[in-house]
């Protein structure tokens, strides 16, 4: 009876210290190498460029909203922009918190008019 081929990868412990192969039944051929279906290269690499695709996606979205953070804070002229958004000292906010009560009162008076 003939042995089924065994998985040829070589994988290691979480420390990264120890090494050995797979030894899983193997499942497909590669460029004359056995592979299981974790270690099948095509599919691992698949694998890779989906997780690589959404932290890109992550990372753009990050980089908007910390662009559009810098500038609002250009725009106001204080605060500190973040990927978060912006972020004001207690002064800082209670200074923006009196110009926008000053403004809404200039557009309450103009509305009356």
């Amino acid at each position: 009876m003939s042995e089924k081929p065994k998985c040829v990868a070589e994988v290691t412990d979480p420390s990264g210290w120890h090494r050995w192969k797979c030894g899983k039944t193997a499942k497909v051929e590669h460029e004359g190498k056995h592979y299981c279906g974790t270690h099948d290269p095509v599919k691992l690499a698949a694998r890779r460029a989906e997780k690589a695709a959404k932290w890109n996606a992550q990372w753009a979205s990050q980089d908007a909203a910390r662009n559009e953070a810098r500038r609002i804070v250009a725009e106001l002229g204080c605060g500190s922009a973040s990927s978060e958004g912006v972020r004001l000292s207690l002064d800082e906010a209670r200074e923006l918190a009196r110009l926008l009560s000053t403004l809404k009162c200039d557009v309450g008076r103009l509305e009356a008019k």
